[in-house]
Order: C-alpha cells, then structure tokens, then sequence
C-alpha cells in the first residue's frame, strides 16, 4: 500500500470504508473502516490532522449511536473542531468543547463513544482523551505484550453527548521510535466466534502477540484477515474501525517550519 502525505493544516477522515496509510514527522499510520454490511456509510468516524508546521498530529475515532443523517451530521461537528483545535497540543479542551456541542444539539441518538490521540514529535509525547471508548494497546519496542493505555477516568469520561458539563481526563505518555499503538472500535472486541462467543480483549491481545511486528504494515490486513477468518466472518455484523501507528524518527521537513506561520495566518483569514 502507498503511503500517502498528510498534508499540514489537512483534516482527512470521514466514515467510509478505507484503507489508508499516512507519514508524519514521528508517525506511520494505517486506518482500516469498514461500515456494516454493503453500507456506504457507517456510524464509526475516523479523522487524521497535521498542525501547521507538522508537529502535532492527532487522530480521533468515534462509534456514533443512531444511522443517516445523524452520523452525518456529527462527523461535520466532528470535522469542524479537528480543524479549530489542529494547532493545540493537548486534546482535552476540544474534547470538552465537542462533548457540551452534543449535548445542546440532541439529533435523535445523538451521543458517541470516541478517543482522541495527539503526537506531539519535538518531545514523542503522546496525549489521549477517552470518551467510554475501548483502551487502546501499546506495544513498546522490545516487548512482546501489548498494554492497555487506560486514561484515569472520574465521572466526566463518558460517551459525548450524556451530559453538557462532561469533564475529561488526559493521559501524557512518553513513546519512542519502534512503539505501536492500536486503537479500535468496539466491532472488533464484540465479533462472535462459531459457538457465540465475542473475541473480547483477551483475544485481540492473543492474536496481536503473533503478529509480525517488525513488519507492522502488514498487522491490520492480517488481523482482519484471522479475525474474520476465525469467527465465520462476523467481523463485518458490525462497523469496524482500527487505527495503527507507529513511532519513528522521521523528521520534521524544513520547509514545514518555515511555511508554519503563513499556513497558520491563513487560516486565521479564512475564518
């Protein structure tokens, strides 16, 4: 699969089916979507950025409730505060900001579970918000087991939309080149096996520890692949979307530094 640019000041996503590679300074990235069914269009929305000088990339993944128009109308909110926020390197107050938009505006079902990354390159700081979504995985390089980044949640870490006042916490990690992290929807972890069973997270975690991480351009297609292959195909009985990054050591291109501040007055005029 060709890498693609993502582009400084871009907002790229939606909720279609994908699967896409992106370079960064400090990241490679796969995104794998797949609405249910034959649906163009599902309730998972996924959306990738990239600051103004390519420092900051953040990644955000939410499992919307309701169908249509509703899941159209939050991946539009969702999209306009990626692009707000794109130059801030903490997630937390556009967390907030998102979450007290859903609860004003109810549209039908309209609350999501979702999660935000944010990869600040200059220090390989990694900062995540969780709004009830699953915990995503780190793999640190050298490891063999994937770990749980559990964000240390009080009463405000809940699915947007439950309550306008909703207060979120933000987990800091320090990364390094050669770690991955996995982040998914809940499709993933609720797939039944033959006897009725969900794969759960003790699954994905028993899958993942064989697979060939040296090559990590090759996990999502394989673990799609075995998932799918060894539930009967019930993968797809729900939206899925899995997310994929790794660290590296890819610098910032100097033409990025230097073309930061025209890029950000711009988009400062075309408010």
């Amino acid at each position: 699969m060709e890498q693609q640019n993502l582009k400084c000041m871009d907002v790229w996503g939606g909720n279609q089916a994908t699967f896409s590679s992106f370079g960064k300074a400090g990241l490679d990235i796969w995104l794998y979507s797949r609405p249910f069914g034959q649906h163009a269009n599902g309730g998972d929305v996924y959306y990738l950025s990239s600051c103004a000088s390519g420092r900051i990339t953040r990644m955000l993944l939410a499992d919307v409730a309701g169908h249509g128009e509703a899941v159209a109308q939050v991946a539009s909110d969702l999209r306009r505060v990626m692009r707000r926020y794109i130059n801030r390197i903490r997630p937390r107050k556009m967390f907030e900001e998102v979450n007290a938009d859903f609860a004003r505006t109810p549209i039908g079902d309209r609350f999501a579970t979702s999660i935000v990354h944010s990869y600040f390159s200059p220090t390989s700081t990694l900062s995540i918000c969780n709004a009830g979504h699953p915990a995503p995985l780190l793999l640190k390089t050298g490891t063999r087991d994937w770990e749980s980044l559990e964000v240390e949640s009080h009463s405000g870490d809940m699915p947007l939309g439950i309550a306008e006042t909703g207060k979120y916490s933000q987990l800091d990690v320090k990364v390094q080149t050669g770690d991955l992290v996995l982040c998914y929807t809940d499709g993933v972890i609720e797939s039944l096996d033959l006897g009725g069973r969900p794969l759960g997270l003790s699954g994905l975690r028993r899958i993942l520890g064989d697979m060939p991480v040296d090559q990590p351009e090759g996990i999502l297609p394989a673990l799609v692949e075995q998932i799918t292959a060894s539930n009967g195909g019930s993968l797809h009985e729900d939206d899925v979307t899995i997310l994929l990054y790794r660290i590296t050591n890819r610098p910032v291109p100097i033409r990025d530094s230097f073309a930061a501040p025209f890029r950000w007055i711009k988009s400062l005029c075309g408010r």
